[in-house]
């Protein structure tokens, strides 16, 4: 469907646009320039973009409003709305470390998505899950999370949310060893905008890269890649980048050996960007400048810095960094009372590590049973909607034909059987004579217009691929004479008759309740109808030139909710595109299934 022209949704959507692009500057910028909303749906349209913006900021006061303004908001009675903003709140939450309640408002808004065959926002919220797991440390669960979706990826996002997929991937995979599919995945991605220009994006990935290579030993290489992530680190990144990329260069220089140039790093952080980098950053810092500080001769110096860092660690609960902090020491610290002091210390975050662990791992598998728990959960709450679609629409067509049976064809019955016994029993002259004859013959061509609409309601049960064409004309034929004002035409092209009977029965059905849609909604005169199948797969598509409508803010009814039921049942996918005072094009897709 082509975007709003009007000039405020011409702004919101060249500022989703920078959103989607993950440009920020361009997305503040564009938002300050924006009118006020006009109506409820650009409002809402505001709201998601301003969470959008404070999420990728880590705005989290901004972002707590924006998410209540989100779920008070009139556009959630909407599903398809509800689902959007449910994952965007959903995204706000892992950032802040809510990670269970983010958990569960990505499955509820990806359910959403599935029922209604929206597989790239369904793909947008498993990426989602990915981060999530990430955040827990399940790294073989992010990983088997993005790799589940890279296809779809490829397809239907655009060069930057695929490169961020990658570089998501890529730090999965390097966290579980697998350097080199990690490395390829960031090479990919470092061809890309944000990741192509200088900045935070590119810097991060160049540094993962360097480390991968600086552990591999090719340290000319990771010379080279920790050099132009510095350059991509501006004045206007905090500090934190710059004096992580720092350290790693001084920790490559003591690889080599190379004492002064290691030096010559850490010296080049000044003491004002030092202050307002992490704790973890800091004692990163420190251990790098005792090592140096002892390898140069002087140990005094060493062991104060390593105090120093020891205390931070120890504060700031930094058992992983403490333990490597303590480990690098035992290198360089000879005096025997304060080797052991160090070995006692070490064996008592040993302790402290393996009990993390074990929490971590229970958290972890707390975590992924809730995604299956859940996750089964919905699935289960779909296949109930299926169910229930399915039965209401059967029996809304059992009312209906009996409906018809009374209404119609059991009045013309009845006149024709009264019209019989008056020719048999009544004396008549010729002119009455004619009169009744002429009633027959026009009830008896009603009823049986009559009885083949009600066979058109239980059609479809004796419908095969080789007999859908005929079935297609059937049901143009049966168009024109009881719709003579909406010129329908069918073409059916291609091995039509390789259509397997489950299929065929679907497709029929499904085009049953679009032609009605037509024929009750759309005001048209014109309805084409096409049957492709190619080695790609089957495609059904109809298009008439009718009033249109507005797909975001329509509501389906039952039979829309049965054509998605019934598409989903043989694995098509439903595209529906119209424009008010437009016409209405529906596409319905069956992919081929290769091996």
């Amino acid at each position: 469907m082509n975007a709003p022209t009007d000039g405020a949704w011409v702004g919101i959507v060249a500022l989703l646009e920078a959103i989607r692009k993950r440009d920020l500057t361009m997305a503040t910028t564009l938002l300050s320039e924006l009118p006020s909303p006009q109506d409820e749906v650009q409002s809402f349209a505001l709201t998601l973009a301003n969470l959008r913006i404070a999420t990728m900021s880590g705005e989290v006061q901004q972002g707590q409003r924006y998410a209540a303004e989100l779920r008070a908001h009139s556009c959630m009675s909407d599903a398809h709305a509800q689902a959007v903003a449910i994952h965007r709140i959903g995204a706000f939450e892992r950032v802040i470390g809510n990670l269970e309640q983010a958990m569960s408002l990505q499955l509820e808004s990806a359910s959403v998505f599935n029922s209604i065959g929206w597989e790239f926002e369904a793909a947008l919220c498993t990426a989602e899950i990915g981060a999530i797991q990430m955040s827990k440390g399940d790294v073989a669960g992010a990983t088997y999370s993005y790799l589940s979706i890279v296809d779809v990826m490829k397809e239907h996002a655009n060069e930057t949310q695929f490169a961020a997929l990658m570089v998501n991937l890529g730090v999965a995979l390097q966290r579980s060893g697998n350097m080199h599919a990690a490395e390829q995945r960031y090479k990919e991605a470092l061809l890309v905008s944000p990741f192509a220009n200088k900045g935070l994006e590119r810097a991060t990935v160049l540094q993962n890269m360097a480390v991968i290579s600086k552990l591999d030993s090719r340290f000319e290489e990771a010379q080279h890649r920790y050099e132009e992530a510095l350059a991509c680190v501006t004045s206007a990144i905090v500090p934190n980048q710059k004096v992580r990329i720092l350290n790693g260069l001084a920790d490559l220089a003591l690889r080599k050996s190379d004492i002064q140039g290691a030096r010559e790093y850490v010296l080049s952080v000044t003491d004002a960007e030092l202050a307002q980098t992490n704790a973890i950053v800091r004692t990163e810092a420190d251990a790098l400048r005792a090592q140096i500080a002892a390898r140069m001769g002087g140990v005094e110096e060493a062991t104060l810095i390593l105090n120093v860092a020891r205390k931070r660690a120890r504060e700031n609960g930094l058992l992983d960094e403490r333990f490597e902090l303590l480990r690098e020491a035992l290198v360089w610290v000879s005096d025997p009372a304060y080797r052991l002091e160090i070995l006692e210390e070490l064996q008592e975050v040993t302790e402290e590590r393996l009990k993390a662990v074990t929490v971590s791992v229970e958290s972890v598998m707390n975590l992924r049973t809730r995604y299956e728990q859940e996750k089964a959960h919905r699935e289960i709450e779909r296949q109930q909607e299926i169910i229930r679609t399915i039965i209401d629409t059967q029996t809304e067509t059992m009312n209906s034909i009996g409906r018809e049976l009374h209404d119609s064809l059991g009045q013309d019955l009845t006149v024709l059987s009264k019209l019989a016994q008056r020719l048999s029993t009544d004396v008549l002259n010729e002119e009455d004579r004619e009169r009744v004859v002429h009633t027959l013959i026009e009830v008896s061509e009603r009823s049986t217009l009559d009885a083949r609409r009600i066979a058109h309601l239980m059609a479809g049960h004796g419908i095969t691929g080789e007999g859908l064409p005929r079935a297609l004309e059937h049901l143009r034929t049966d168009v024109a004479t009881s719709n003579p004002a909406l010129s329908m035409e069918v073409m059916a092209i291609g091995d039509v008759q390789s259509i397997s009977n489950d299929v065929a029965r679907a497709l029929y059905r499904i085009l049953q309740t679009l032609v009605q849609n037509v024929l009750h909604h759309a005001d048209a005169n014109t309805c084409a109808v096409q049957l492709f199948v190619d080695d790609e797969g089957i495609r059904l598509t109809i298009e008439d030139n009718g009033k249109g409508f507005d797909v975001n803010t329509v509501a389906r009814g039952m039979g829309m909710k049965e054509m998605m039921v019934r598409a989903e049942l043989v694995g098509a996918a439903v595209n529906v595109d119209s424009i008010p005072g437009h016409g209405t094009f529906v596409s319905i897709s069956i992919p081929t299934q290769k091996n």
